[in-house]
């Protein structure tokens, strides 16, 4: 159970812990999905808000951060619907893992291309590159096999070659 997992000796942990534990992580995501920072800060609140309403199922569940990104997407994907199109993203905020070898201009140039990809590539890109995730983690929180999460991620780096080769071939 996801509460003993999370228990420490004062008992059950919070919603802060799981705040604490996860929130990069979410922050990171969202930002990767919804490309504003307003719409990650509402949609964020939303999802602890949800978090804390329905505790039971997130003390019924075997895994906190599957559970907690598993309605973090589909608040994002609500979120997405009811906008029309996404043209401002900024991925300013997200940060290459610290033991990558990537200088800030290219992780600006990575962060431009991110734009370009779909969404269902973009968000595994995120999980894998930037928070570390497995693949099979990846594929419980957006309910997909682990195969078609791989092959999501194997595209997307096939497009990110071609979209970072054009730009360096435009410099």
């Amino acid at each position: 159970m996801l509460m003993d997992q999370i228990e420490g000796p004062e008992g059950p942990a919070s919603i802060e812990t799981l705040y604490e534990r996860y929130g990069t992580l979410m922050f990171h995501y969202l930002l990767a999905v919804l490309g504003r920072r307003e719409d990650v800060e509402d949609v964020l609140q939303e999802v602890f808000v949800n978090l804390t309403r329905y505790r039971e199922n997130l003390e019924r569940a075997c895994s906190s951060r599957a559970y907690a990104m598993t309605v973090l997407r589909h608040e994002a994907l609500r979120h997405l619907g009811r906008r029309r199109e996404i043209t401002d993203y900024d991925f300013s905020l997200l940060e290459a893992r610290p033991e990558s070898s990537v200088t800030s201009e290219e992780a600006r140039r990575l962060q431009t291309a991110l734009a370009a990809l779909p969404l269902e590539q973009r968000e595994v890109v995120v999980m894998k590159f930037y928070e570390g995730l497995h693949f099979s983690e990846i594929a419980e929180i957006v309910g997909t096999p682990i195969a078609t999460v791989a092959s999501r991620y194997r595209y997307a780096l096939e497009k990110l070659r071609a979209i970072l080769g054009r730009q360096a071939e435009e410099d």
